[in-house]
């Protein structure tokens, strides 16, 4: 195994290090735990690695541990026991042993951008024996062989190597490994002449095997996107939010708090007989929370803290991890809210515009409840008559008006009498500013 893994288990685990027995696991985990004991590492090493490899719970993947381990197989024969024979060809095969780094979830195997394909195959040559017709002896010798190997990802040629890089670059991924193997073979040939028997001629005889084998993985979308705002400061409280996508697990820190919410647990998935190693990702959501308050909400995640010091973001997902510093920049935001009429028949739509753009308010109307920004739609109910929108702490409130049809010409009415009040405001507000400046 590589050498960097037992000096990373060391450094993690040293003070839990105990002599582990493998007779507490099963299955393809007891022979996993069988080859690391019957190897030459120490036994501080095994321990300190065999108790990394099989803890209850891994909450974040090891691909680096099965990287080493798939590379250390020793395969001498495929796993589906299909082997090729023609002419002098014989017991060919091959075999993707897996793309590295992979994740298997739900039945699916999942790959990132760029990786690396690990094959392996093997044949053999048998030359014929034994005199031809018309001969009185018949030599065989191998004039040559040789087999290439080409790598494909849907299509394309990637490399030539049993561990070959690659770059996938569409949702949906055929992964080929093809072999094509050659032998040419000199073929003397002895006959009867004058009562010895004598060279005669000679002749070739090339043969030609061409075997693959396919995986098929989807490219797993790697881009983490997040935002981090600060929406309020109180008293010796920092309100904030957190907005992430697409991970498998995040990690909110301050000074003195901790916020970490992971979303899958990891295990070792087995390919008998060899037991090649894929990672399989089960869905399980698990937090941990040390001095701080969250709200979690469709990937929003709105905390409360009381120092926003040294604040960290790392993000995770199948395949690594990124980590980002946090702005701490405040700015007070007013806002409002404006309907597009002041009354509304039942069930009539009422549309809410929200000032200024670009902010998500809190809006309640009738029990109903919903985030919006820029814009907001409800359902005129009767007698509910008020709309409020709330920003952390602040709330600001617009009354509308909601009747049935029966009320329609009241309505009219009022409005009627609305506008000629208006009217005669207007008069009364310029005969007045027009005698003041007399």
């Amino acid at each position: 195994m590589k050498k960097i893994l037992l000096f990373l288990a060391v450094a993690l685990v040293l003070p839990l290090a105990t002599a582990f027995n493998c007779n507490q696991l099963t299955a393809g985990d007891f022979e996993i735990c069988n080859s690391i004991q019957q190897s030459d590492m120490t036994a501080l090493e095994k321990d300190l690695l065999i108790a990394d490899v099989f803890k209850s719970v891994s909450y974040f993947p090891s691909h680096d541990f099965i990287y080493s381990w798939n590379l250390d197989l020793d395969i001498t024969k495929p796993s589906n026991g299909i082997k090729t024979n023609k002419g002098s060809i014989r017991n060919a095969w091959i075999e993707i042993i897996a793309p590295m780094p992979s994740v298997l979830e739900e039945g699916i195997l999942y790959i990132p951008e760029r990786g690396k394909l690990l094959s392996e195959y093997n044949y053999e040559v048998r030359l014929p024996r034994g005199a031809q017709r018309y001969d009185c002896e018949t030599k065989y010798s191998l004039s040559s062989k040789g087999e290439t190997l080409k790598i494909f990802v849907n299509g394309n040629y990637a490399g030539q190597d049993k561990l070959t890089s690659f770059v996938a670059n569409s949702e949906d991924v055929v992964l080929t490994a093809e072999l094509e193997i050659k032998v040419r073979y000199k073929v003397e040939h002895y006959r009867w002449r004058e009562s010895r028997c004598r060279y005669d001629y000679r002749d070739y005889v090339t043969h030609t095997v061409k075997i693959s084998d396919t995986v098929n993985a989807k490219l797993h979308n790697s881009s983490t996107e997040s935002s981090f705002k600060i929406i309020n400061q109180y008293s010796d409280n920092i309100e904030g939010y957190l907005k992430t996508n697409n991970v498998s697990a995040l990690e909110l820190s301050f000074t003195n708090s901790l916020y970490q919410r992971t979303n899958y647990i990891y295990k070792l998935n087995y390919t008998l007989p060899h037991y090649i190693l894929t990672l399989q990702a089960e869905r399980i959501e698990n937090t941990k929370v040390q001095n701080i308050h969250v709200d979690e909400s469709a990937n929003k995640f709105e905390f409360v803290v009381k120092d926003a010091s040294n604040c960290k973001i790392k993000l995770f997902n199948h395949f690594g991890s990124i980590s980002r510093g946090c702005d701490l920049s405040y700015s007070k935001v007013d806002f409002e809210i404006e309907a597009d009429q002041l009354y509304y028949y039942e069930n009539e739509t009422i549309l809410i515009e929200i000032f200024p753009k670009g902010i998500e308010l809190n809006l309640t109307y009738a029990g109903k409840n919903i985030l919006a920004e820029d814009f907001a739609e409800f359902k005129a109910v009767k007698d509910e008559n008020r709309i409020e929108a709330q920003l952390n702490t602040r709330k600001v409130k617009k009354f509308i008006s909601v009747t049935d049809e029966k009320n329609e010409v009241f309505l009219k009415e009022l409005s009627s009498i609305s506008f000629f009040g208006y009217i005669i405001y207007s008069f009364l507000k310029k005969y007045y500013l027009s005698f003041s400046l007399l």
